[in-house]
Formats: structure tokens, C-alpha cells, sequence
């Protein structure tokens, strides 16, 4: 049984060295030398994505705007998600019209949020755009 151990490609295991395994150790390892004292910077550079594409994708959208509004707080950057993603979805999201609303709201244009949170209220009645 020990002979079996060390005849693996990692020693001490029974598991066989893979591939996708060591990827995920050295992203792991970069995460944390990424966030360790020093390296300080944020999780996802957010002026670098291409927004537009990202907008395409609705469920991907929505948590990477979460991120940018709540966690980057950059209200900007989610309203330009947000009016993206509104216009790839035809106007119809209330999801997204709220989130409009949010983000005007925060950077102090109450009027537009106003307004996006009555849209949305008008395209479904919920708790949260009202």
C-alpha cells in the first residue's frame, strides 16, 4: 500500500496529477498572492471588460453588475451594464429598469430613477421597485 502511494505522480497521494488540477492550484495561488499585503489590487478590473458583451448574456450580467455596484462601488460602470443589458433585453426586463433606477439614484439624478422605477413597476409589480 505504500509502494501503491508513492507510485502516483504526486507522492504520498493516490490521486494522479492532473492538469486541470494544478490550474486551479495556481489560480488559487495567484488569487492569494493577488490580495495578499502588497498586492492589494481588485478582483476583476472592471474598465477593462467589454461591457457589451458581457450584456449579452443575461445571467452573467446580472452578478457582474451586482459586483460592480455593491462590491467595486462604481455606480457608472453598473449603470452602463445596466443600460446595456436593458436595451440587449428590448426594453421589457423590470429587472433591469430597477436597477437603472439604483444606479441613477446613487449617483443623485432622482428624477431618471424615478422614472426607471415607475417603468418597472409598470412592466411587473414588486416589492423591490417600489
Amino acid at each position: 500500500s505504500v509502494n501503491a502511494a508513492l507510485a502516483g505522480a504526486r507522492p504520498g497521494t493516490s490521486r494522479p496529477m492532473t492538469s486541470f488540477g494544478r490550474l486551479v492550484r495556481l489560480g488559487t495561488a495567484s488569487l492569494a498572492a493577488n490580495t495578499a499585503a502588497g498586492g492589494g489590487g481588485p478582483f476583476i478590473l472592471v474598465d477593462k471588460l467589454d461591457l457589451k458583451r458581457y450584456a449579452a448574456r443575461p445571467a452573467l450580467a446580472r452578478a457582474l453588475f451586482e459586483y460592480i455596484l455593491y462590491v467595486d462601488h462604481n455606480p457608472k460602470k453598473a449603470l452602463e451594464l445596466a443600460a446595456l443589458a436593458t436595451q440587449a433585453a428590448g426594453f421589457e426586463d423590470w429587472w433591469w429598469k430597477e436597477r437603472l433606477g439604483k444606479c441613477y439614484f446613487q449617483l443623485g439624478l432622482y428624477r431618471d430613477a424615478e422614472k426607471q422605477f415607475r417603468s418597472a413597476l409598470k412592466s411587473q409589480e414588486t416589492v423591490l421597485a417600489s
